[in-house]
């Protein structure tokens, strides 16, 4: 009887702890509807997010057009409100401010949103977002209207990537704000507007992944929060890495880094960067040779003992958010 008991306990424990797990959602970031400039309805643009197999949508209207349309932030928020089967909605707009459009996100009201309407500054929208814990994001930092007001950098949360033509200096801005001390995520930025945009198939590739314990509105975002992302593009997929994503500090006696690369199509060749403390260490070549898998792994004996945080890009297909290392007990050098 008592070997029973502890059976059936150990069992829930199992069942208990396999209920709470953390796993990988699939998140389409930064999409628009017929609410501001989007052509959409905003049920066909969650089938489309579900039938590209996102579990969660984020929209961002413009907050100006979402006032000025006949719908209205209402309206608005009774759509981002409404329970869809199958698929995570939350809300948010874009607001456009000198040199900045800024995603914001999360728990939407009416209130906020009519403040957000009048922000002029990315200082007041970071204020607004603050005040009604929401999260902000620099949305294509080189797109039209910007770059991004580096000097306000750090009141943002998350910097969107792949969402514009200039790769490279997007890269740099980011590895410069996470140097300068700004701890932020990474997302993909999708801008849906229109089936009939000729890139628009390309945009629904752009796949932000979070590691969340549920899809829900509150976890999602806690999972943003502590920095659990990495945004891909193209069907490539990161899994078994190493090291947790984020903004934890993880103790190490020296780094070993990991980790499994999926891909729809065998790729020809990739290149993978790593940059270490805002500089650039140093990257491999791998050949595809017919294969959708690609493993890597790799001992740093030379990272001095102390704190280091880690990102890692596979050149245009993804780049992963930071990892924090506490390193040990480095190797002797001589």
């Amino acid at each position: 009887m008592r070997r029973l008991c502890l059976v059936m306990i150990l069992m829930l424990v199992l069942l208990t702890t396999a209920s709470w797990a953390d796993s990988w959602y699939k998140v389409a970031c930064h999409v628009h509807t017929v609410f501001s400039d989007g052509i959409r309805s905003f049920s066909a643009a969650v089938e489309e997010a579900k039938n590209n197999g996102f579990r969660v949508i984020i929209m961002a209207d413009h907050v100006e057009m979402i006032a000025k349309k006949w719908h209205g932030f209402e309206n608005y928020l009774a759509a981002c409100n409404k329970s869809y089967d199958g698929i995570t909605v939350i809300a948010g707009v874009e607001v456009t401010t000198k040199k900045a459009h800024t995603v914001v996100c999360g728990p939407l009201t009416l209130e906020s949103l009519k403040k957000l309407n009048k922000a002029k500054t990315v200082l007041e929208v970071f204020a607004i977002a603050k005040e009604y814990h929401l999260i902000t994001v620099a949305a294509h930092p080189y797109g039209k209207f910007n770059p991004y007001d580096r000097d306000h950098a750090g009141g943002v949360n998350g910097h969107e990537l792949l969402n514009d033509k200039e790769y490279q200096k997007n890269i740099d801005w980011l590895l410069a704000s996470l140097k300068a001390g700004w701890q932020g995520f990474v997302w993909a930025g999708i801008d849906s507007h229109t089936a009939a945009d000729p890139d628009d198939k390309e945009r629904w590739q752009r796949q932000t992944f979070v590691y969340a314990k549920s899809s829900s509105l509150d976890d999602i975002l806690a999972a943003f929060r502590s920095g659990q992302v990495y945004a891909a593009r193209d069907g490539c997929v990161l899994t078994n890495l190493s090291y947790k994503l984020g903004y934890e500090v993880q103790e190490v006696p020296f780094p070993h880094i990991s980790f499994d690369l999926s891909f729809r199509q065998a790729p020809e060749s990739i290149r993978i960067k790593f940059y270490c403390d805002g500089e650039y260490r140093g990257s491999t070549t791998m050949r595809g040779e017919g294969r959708t898998k690609i493993s890597y792994w790799e001992e740093w004996f030379d990272l001095p003992k102390g704190k280091h945080w880690i990102l890692i890009e596979v050149e245009g297909r993804l780049v992963t958010g930071t990892i924090w290392l506490d390193v040990q007990n480095p190797p002797n050098k001589e």
